[in-house]
């Protein structure tokens, strides 16, 4: 059964799956999942309005016929750390692949699902991993449309699968993001015996600025 986190909350990969991880899935899901979000009826309205390209009626059927409504872009991107906490390089839509880590690809509307079942992927293979780099932080960012922030999709998650496919651990974002724009999502970093854990952090920004996350990452207030 995979478990389940709260903000803050940590939990050793390595030592969740027989004979260790050599290789991770992190998927992050937004857009369709605020079906999930049981919001009012002003909220539900506000929100069908928002995403009538996605669903037809509040059955939750999914239809494509609608293009005139703006699609939501949000971006996930990896920052690798090293052990002198400087920034080492990003993984991103424009830069798919570092030592150990390789993105999916961008998912332009929030509903093109990049990944085998998440909006986005990443994967990560620990032992590629460069020796100076301890820590992998997950953070998304609002694109596009101007407006939008991730209180438009309460039902974003991170998770993290091995290499079956299996997943391990999920962190569900909630609802507590209105009109935050950026988001650190979680990090794994590698621990004095060597192992892989994963940490949920959940620390929003207002703007949507890359530099602005990375200083967040970098000072390390969670």
């Amino acid at each position: 059964m995979p478990i389940n986190l709260s903000k803050g909350q940590t939990i050793n990969l390595s030592k969740e799956v027989n004979n260790g991880l050599k290789t991770v899935t992190v998927g992050l899901s937004w857009g369709a999942k605020v079906l999930h979000a049981n919001p009012s009826k002003e909220e539900a309205k506000s929100f069908m309005q928002k995403f009538s390209s996605f669903f037809k009626g509040g059955s939750g059927e999914v239809v494509t016929e609608s293009p005139k409504v703006p699609k939501m872009d949000i971006d996930s991107s990896v920052f690798l750390i090293k052990d002198t906490n400087q920034r080492l390089t990003t993984v991103y839509y424009g830069n798919l692949r570092a030592p150990g880590v390789r993105h999916a690809g961008d998912d332009l509307t929030g509903n093109d699902k990049k990944g085998a079942s998440d909006n986005e992927e990443i994967y990560v293979d620990f032992e590629k991993i460069p020796p100076n780099v301890h820590k992998l932080f997950v953070v998304a960012n609002v694109f596009s449309p101007m407006t939008g922030h991730f209180g438009w999709v309460p039902g974003s998650y991170i998770r993290i699968k091995d290499e079956k496919g299996n997943e391990i651990v999920r962190y569900e974002l909630g609802a507590d993001f209105k009109d935050k724009k950026g988001i650190v999502v979680a990090e794994l970093y590698r621990d004095g015996n060597g192992d892989w854990n994963f940490r949920a952090i959940g620390k929003a920004t207002s703007g949507n600025s890359m530099n602005k996350l990375e200083n967040l990452c970098l000072q390390g207030d969670f």
